[in-house]
């Protein structure tokens, strides 16, 4: 089970919560293979650079980065250029239009090859319903999420999952 970690771009400007992070892997014997951090296109910014540096210290860490809430407001693909990212995880009002408009399925369609031929992982979040579901697997959408799924689980909730995972 990876956990995933939305975090805003102050923190991740902070050197401070960078060592905090690294630490914390340490001290409490996590992989940070486990560990992906998620950032949505708006955190990124109009100054990249800034944060360019952030990412790059998790990634020499081992943790993976998401860019989160892709093709949400039809941001530039350019932004796969400009950072390493591990993954790209749709935002549910692209998914929400699968079955509903043509379009958008086609762009999906598109953009879900273009990531996985980067070698990047693709994840759909929002999937509630078996139509979503199908769409997805049939043109290799890698991972998804979504009350198809699971309702969204409390930290203990989660906790409890885990260990019942590592059983």
């Amino acid at each position: 089970i990876n956990l995933n970690l939305n975090l805003s771009r102050q923190y991740l400007l902070s050197n401070r919560n960078l060592d905090f992070i690294a630490q914390s892997l340490v001290d409490n014997d996590i992989n940070p293979a486990d560990i992906i951090v998620s950032i949505n296109e708006e955190c990124l910014g109009n100054e990249p650079s800034k944060l360019s540096k952030s990412l790059s210290r998790l990634k020499s860490l081992g943790i993976a980065l998401m860019l989160s809430e892709f093709a949400k407001d039809n941001a530039p693909l350019q932004k796969l250029q400009t950072f390493d990212f591990s993954a790209v995880r749709f935002d549910k009002a692209l998914i929400r239009k699968i079955g509903n408009h043509r379009f958008s399925e086609i762009l999906l369609e598109s953009v879900i090859d273009v990531i996985n031929q980067l070698g990047i992982k693709s994840i759909a979040s929002g999937i509630e319903n078996e139509n979503q579901e199908t769409f997805l697997i049939k043109h290799k959408c890698q991972l998804g999420q979504g009350y198809l799924y699971s309702d969204p689980l409390t930290e203990n909730q989660m906790r409890q999952l885990m260990l019942d995972k590592q059983k």
